[in-house]
């Protein structure tokens, strides 16, 4: 991990519609002393976009079946790729809370670590939900990777 720096750590919120967010400002993974321009060209965005969808609180709570979808969330991780590196790496998002009646949307984004496999950048991450109504506070983890070889996966969703 020790070849790796400038790894940026900053985070910003954001208030909009009931919804914060809280994510890393745009990451690279590039060897110390180096700078994107030293990898160019660069290839991408990969893009692996998450829904997450809120349903209704109280028919949540009675058990029920098919719950009233209130709102629904689209994470976007995505970064640019050369060389095995990474650059760019940001979450966009795209959110319709118009339905969201009582409660906050709370999204976290969260840098896991960082590390280079066989010269291929590796950016573990979480994407943080967390819906919170007058019954219950429902939180959703989406943990993933980007790789610098354009690749990335899926971790787990708790």
């Amino acid at each position: 991990m020790s070849e790796i720096a400038d790894l940026i750590k900053t985070t910003w919120e954001i208030l909009k519609d009931n919804v914060k967010i809280t994510a890393p400002d745009d990451v690279n993974v590039l060897p110390q002393g180096k700078s994107p321009s030293d990898f160019d060209p660069w290839s991408g965005p990969v893009q692996y976009p998450e829904i997450y969808s809120i349903y209704d609180f109280f028919e949540e709570s009675l058990g029920m079946d098919n719950p009233t979808e209130r709102s629904r969330v689209t994470l976007t991780p995505s970064w640019f790729y050369s060389n095995g590196m990474i650059k760019n790496f940001r979450v966009d998002l795209e959110e319709d809370v118009s339905g969201l009646l009582i409660g906050k949307l709370t999204i976290q984004i969260v840098i896991r670590n960082f590390q280079l496999n066989n010269d291929i950048a590796e950016l573990q991450y979480d994407m943080r939900v967390t819906a919170a109504g007058l019954l219950s506070t429902k939180t959703t983890v989406y943990s993933a990777m980007a790789r610098g070889d354009g690749g990335g996966m899926s971790m787990s969703r708790q």
